[in-house]
């Protein structure tokens, strides 16, 4: 009776020290996913939407990114930092960051009341993440069950030849977050632009799933 008393009691004092918030922050990951293990992941990849150019919808068909400006990119203060057409708006909220015709990188600040900001190009030439950070092109991926900073090692990433020719060392960063309620054992991987995109897709580079395993890895940069 005495020994389980003390063993409860134990318990509780290990408990108190853990640090709760972490563990709270990492309860939804599913360690299979990232442990290198033969268990894939989804592996998709998102880039910054171009107005005036081509790119994909949510089905893989391609689509202009032109047309009547109907609808009216916002700030949060109701001021209009763009008219633009219909696929440009979808693709800018699907995307969370796009380049505009009149110059002007947008970062999205509230999906739900579809609000955007002008983003300081020289501070995030790329886009900003959902960390808070730049992102940047073939190193940032956005997950959902991982914590920001987190380092991933992506088996098919290792030795994979970008289209700028630069070879990959496999070691990519979570900089940023997945849309979706099941955006779960899925890593979204950022590219840059849809040209990037279509090369490595028409040349069939791209898998569907990857083997990904969490650990402590150097990020290198392609761009």
């Amino acid at each position: 009776m005495g020994s389980s008393t003390c063993g409860a009691l134990l318990l509780v004092l290990v408990v108190c020290a853990l640090d709760l918030s972490n563990v709270i922050e990492r309860a939804e990951a599913d360690p299979a996913c990232y442990g290198g293990s033969a268990k894939a992941v989804l592996f998709t990849q998102y880039w910054v939407p171009k107005e005036g150019s081509q790119d994909v919808d949510q089905d893989g068909n391609v689509i202009s990114l032109s047309g009547p400006a109907t609808k009216h990119i916002k700030q949060a203060d109701g001021t209009v930092i763009e008219s633009t057409d219909t696929n440009t708006y979808s693709k800018c909220l699907l995307e969370g960051t796009c380049l505009l015709l009149n110059g002007d990188l947008i970062n999205v600040v509230d999906s739900g009341a579809e609000t955007f900001q002008i983003l300081d190009k020289s501070q995030f030439p790329y886009g900003q993440g959902s960390s808070g950070k730049a992102l940047e092109p073939f190193v940032s991926v956005a997950a959902n069950d991982l914590k920001k900073g987190t380092t991933l090692f992506v088996s098919k990433l290792k030795n994979f030849v970008l289209p700028n020719g630069k070879t990959h060392n496999g070691c990519v960063r979570v900089d940023d977050t997945g849309s979706g309620d099941n955006f779960k054992c899925h890593i979204d991987w950022f590219v840059s632009s849809y040209d990037d995109y279509a090369k490595m897709s028409d040349k069939n580079q791209l898998p569907d799933k990857a083997t990904v395993q969490e650990r402590s890895c150097q990020v290198q940069t392609y761009v």
